[in-house]
């Protein structure tokens, strides 16, 4: 006869469920009639937004049907199995009924009756969680100290479960020790695991910004147990924002003075950005006043009107600051002018440390400056 023998269905006989990475799915293409195959011919399977998975069907079939499996891979995924298109069963081979005649290749329309996807409602899930970004908790960019509290939140790409700890280590150390938040839990319907950082009095960053440096995949998995196994730690944005955050228990210091010309004004250079008050959360904030600082002069000719600036030029946040200075008198270079913090409750860095009133690079001599003669 002439009839040339056609694909009449595509089959599955597994189960109608979801299926996980390794795990395997009977696939079989019916024919009209008995047929005779050369070679290996292959089925494509839809596997993926934009992937493929092409299935070796077996050269022996029986009566009518050839048969291969699918083995599921890592990051395939779709919400019901099925061949690509029509045009999906791949010769490579010869394929022809007991009179000679060669099978039609077209396929039942994906979808339609007769197709895989008509016939099963398969789900493949091969898609393993992974962690797609840590956030914080007080967001956006800050400097943190002892007493202070962040919440740390590990996202993942999917719901997930913890059979065993997920630990994270920080680039924060306590002397040469790194710090590591431990997260665990029995079971999760969500995509979070939360922990907090209780920053301790000799925690550090060492003036770096903090961030998650390793983690452990522990013993992670989906609903279908895929397991992680991925530990890439997430970078940019997808790091705290992308924030820039300090642990800071170092108070700040003056680092050098300068004295300007004929003794006007003396410029204190601080080792980081100061503030002149604390805000609601014990942090450095607001500008500096004159009160906060405090001169002293070695005895001489010139006395100091005020050990208060008379002026204070610098903003919030600044490292450097210019005093007025008040005095009278002839001022002599063996003479040492001496600026502190007013108080230890004056002068803060961002995380709150305060500046102490017992400082070393403070002092300068003065130019001397004679008085005028007639």
């Amino acid at each position: 006869d002439g009839i040339r023998p056609t694909v009449t269905s595509v089959t599955s006989d597994d189960d109608n469920r979801t299926y996980a990475v390794g795990q395997q799915i009977s696939i079989k293409v019916h024919f009209s009639n008995p047929v005779v195959v050369i070679g290996v011919p292959t089925l494509i399977l839809s596997t993926g937004p934009s992937s493929t998975t092409s299935v070796g069907l077996d050269s022996k079939p029986s009566n009518n049907i050839l048969g291969g499996t699918y083995t599921v891979i890592d990051g395939d995924s779709t919400n019901n199995l099925d061949y690509v298109d029509s045009d999906s069963l791949k010769l490579n081979s010869s394929i022809q009924d007991v009179n000679g005649n060669d099978v039609s290749l077209a396929l039942p329309a994906t979808g339609a009756s007769g197709s895989l996807g008509a016939n099963s409602s398969i789900v493949i899930d091969g898609v393993s969680p992974a962690v797609t970004s840590f956030t914080i908790n007080p967001s956006g960019n800050g400097s943190y100290k002892n007493g202070d509290s962040l919440t740390i939140t590990a996202v993942f790409n999917k719901n997930i479960i913890i059979d065993s700890e997920f630990v994270v280590t920080l680039n924060s150390t306590i002397g040469n020790e790194v710090i590591t938040l431990i997260f665990t839990s029995t079971s999760s319907s969500s995509n979070q695991l939360v922990q907090t950082y209780n920053i301790g009095a000799t925690d550090t960053t060492n003036g770096e910004s903090l961030v998650v440096s390793s983690f452990t995949s522990g013993s992670i998995r989906d609903s279908v147990d895929n397991t992680m196994t991925n530990t890439t730690v997430p970078t940019g944005s997808n790091m705290f924002g992308g924030a820039t955050i300090f642990i800071d228990n170092t108070s700040p210091i003056i680092s050098s003075v300068s004295l300007s010309a004929n003794n006007p004004t003396i410029t204190v250079n601080f080792n980081e950005a100061v503030f002149g008050g604390l805000d609601g959360d014990n942090h450095g904030s607001g500008n500096l006043v004159v009160e906060d600082f405090i001169f002293s002069l070695s005895s001489g000719e010139a006395t100091l009107t005020s050990t208060t600036p008379t002026s204070i030029s610098g903003s919030a946040g600044g490292t450097s600051f210019i005093l007025g200075i008040g005095k009278t008198g002839s001022p002599s270079s063996s003479q040492i002018l001496t600026v502190n913090p007013s108080s230890n409750t004056v002068i803060y860095d961002a995380a709150g440390n305060p500046a102490s009133t017992s400082q070393s690079n403070n002092t300068v001599d003065l130019f001397d400056q004679p008085l005028p003669t007639f």
